[in-house]
């Protein structure tokens, strides 16, 4: 979803990652012609694209919300609705994912854990040196 309004917008994939930003000024409406969603034809030419490729992966939901206007973008490429276009190879649907599928990490304090306890000790050699021991825990909330 893409909603803004005074001098902040923000942007929301599948209602879990979300990028915020503020504008220099107020607006009250963005002054593009077209909104590219996953990347676009040459990503490293995008305006504030900063050497992002193109998304490769599952979006479930993608909104355009201004205002009183809402669009699902990805059922509005997928009928072919005036306005919306795709592009590339895409499957208008997300399978389910293996256990052999790698994972995404969505925000900065995601993480994987274990359910394995270790205790890693270190000792050094040198005469009146000492590095304490290092015990570690892990705990993997599936």
């Amino acid at each position: 979803m893409l909603v803004g309004g005074g001098d902040w917008v923000s942007a929301i994939v599948d209602g879990i990652y979300a990028e915020h930003g503020n504008t220099a000024g107020s607006f009250k409406h963005l002054a593009r012609d077209r909104l590219l969603v996953g990347g676009g034809a040459d990503a490293r030419s995008l305006l504030g694209a900063k050497g992002i490729n193109n998304f490769v992966g599952c979006l479930r939901k993608v909104e355009f919300v201004a205002g009183m206007l809402k669009m699902e973008l990805i059922e509005a490429a997928r009928s072919g609705a005036a306005g919306a276009a795709a592009w590339g190879k895409m499957d208008f649907h997300c399978r389910e994912p293996k256990a052999s599928d790698p994972i995404t990490f969505t925000t900065r304090d995601s993480h994987l854990s274990d359910q394995i306890s270790f205790v890693i000790q270190g000792h050094s050699f040198r005469y009146a040196s000492y590095i304490p021991s290092i015990e570690d825990h892990h705990t993997l909330d599936a």
